[in-house]
């Protein structure tokens, strides 16, 4: 009854207090038992009966704590007290019919039943494939359709709690060791030379590889850099990586001087390693500022800076250019606000952590740089984060894993980059079809 009392205590309890104060009471119950003799305090009968619904209490009490805990907001004090008296109202339903009959049944019924119920278990494991798709269903609509994580609610929630707060507690793990390890992680761990994430490195040549690919960019290009070489590296003889801070490659930041000395460093890159196939991976900053008429857009100066840059760009690539469209980030240090909430047990949205809108000048700038230039392919990067309706509550955090998709300093985690997978895939497909 201690145990039950503990677990739904409104306010978090130490571990170390909790169970010395747990064996203490367990010490003082069995004395009391065996000290007093015929007038055996724990003889009482509602004491026995406490006993005798105590394994049901235990198996029952733990998925109330739960939905009591993570259902109910924080301000509704009673919510405790009502999860106990349920707890104990459920064991006693679940002692007197089915655990005071069971103890009266002959062995062979008795067998019976124990096959019964392994018979159910074998139907459900069988099953468990359509269940966790009905599950997902549910989660669709209490979760991804509301742009939010009831943490509650996640992944095998009623089948199985212990799996849940596992998830959570890794997830948490995870998203803080990535919010430290950002920047280190930006240095792609097979270009050389590979001691920071900026500058010209190779990839490992490959003597079956047929191309020569490149991947040039500002620090998304750093960030991105593996995950193009895991997905296109196999076709390549030679493949190397240009990045530098912050600068776009087909605009400039005109304010920022080291800027415009960048801007003509990646051209140069470009026309020494030659490229057959060039990948501009690049995070969108002067491509999402304001557009000056979105109705004359082709009149917009940003977007004929960047036309008359890419036709550079198109002369030196043998093949084909690939751009990396805008892809939609969160506030800073989102990784760090985010794990907090989750945390401390807070439901989220993605909502919350929306920066501006800004992507969306990004993303209609590609478009027709897409339409603009026959040589290129504009990669939909921005569109796994839309996963309720294209260009509106770009998801930041996946709702099953609870894993963040951006680092705090907007870069995409490994988490983020699995999104991207398939949009690669899909071209890679593609490449194969039209190259190979």
């Amino acid at each position: 009854m201690l145990r039950l009392l503990i677990s739904f205590f409104p306010i978090p309890l130490l571990a170390l207090p909790a169970r010395i104060l747990s064996t203490i009471a367990t010490s003082a119950v069995i004395l009391t038992g065996t000290s007093y003799g015929e007038k055996n305090v724990l003889a009482n009968k509602h004491l026995v009966l406490i006993g005798d619904i105590s394994y049901a209490l235990y198996l029952i009490h733990w998925p109330i704590v739960v939905w009591i805990k993570f259902s109910y907001p924080e301000e509704l004090k009673c919510a405790p007290f009502f999860g106990i008296l349920a707890s104990i109202f459920l064991a006693y339903l679940v002692y007197m019919m089915y655990e005071s009959w069971y103890l009266k049944l002959e062995k062979l019924q008795i067998a019976i039943l124990i096959a019964i119920l392994y018979g159910l278990v074998l139907a459900l494991a069988v099953n468990s494939e359509h269940l966790e798709s009905l599950l997902e269903q549910t989660q669709n609509h209490t979760i991804i359709d509301h742009d939010s994580v009831n943490i509650s609610r996640g992944k095998s929630y009623f089948f199985n709690i212990d799996l849940w707060f596992q998830i959570l507690e890794e997830a948490i793990k995870l998203n803080r060791y990535w919010a430290k390890s950002e920047y280190n992680m930006l240095i792609i761990p097979n270009c050389y030379p590979n001691k920071t994430e900026h500058g010209f490195c190779s990839f490992p040549y490959n003597e079956k590889g047929k191309y020569r690919i490149m991947v040039l960019g500002n620090s998304y290009g750093a960030n991105m850099g593996e995950l193009f070489y895991e997905t296109f590296g196999r076709y390549a003889k030679n493949m190397s990586k240009f990045t530098h801070s912050y600068c776009e490659v087909l605009v400039v930041d005109k304010k920022n001087k080291a800027c415009l000395k960048v801007w003509d460093t990646y051209l140069e890159q470009a026309a020494n390693f030659k490229p057959d196939f060039l990948f501009i991976v690049a995070r969108s900053f002067v491509m999402n500022e304001p557009i000056e008429d979105p109705i004359k857009i082709l009149d917009d100066q940003i977007l004929k800076e960047a036309v008359q840059r890419l036709k550079k760009y198109e002369e030196l690539a043998k093949y084909h250019v690939f751009i990396v469209g805008t892809i939609p980030t969160p506030i800073d240090y989102f990784l760090t606000k985010y794990t907090d909430k989750i945390d401390k047990k807070q439901n989220v949205t993605s909502s919350e952590f929306i920066k501006d809108k800004s992507y969306l000048n990004g993303i209609k700038r590609n478009l027709e740089l897409g339409k603009l230039c026959p040589k290129c392919t504009i990669l939909p990067f921005g569109n796994p984060f839309f996963a309720i309706k294209p260009y509106e509550n770009p998801q930041f955090f996946d709702p099953k894993t609870l894993l963040g998709y951006f680092f705090d300093g907007t870069h995409l985690t490994p988490a983020g980059q699995q999104l991207l997978k398939p949009v690669l895939e899909k071209q890679l497909r593609d490449f194969e079809k039209d190259y190979l």
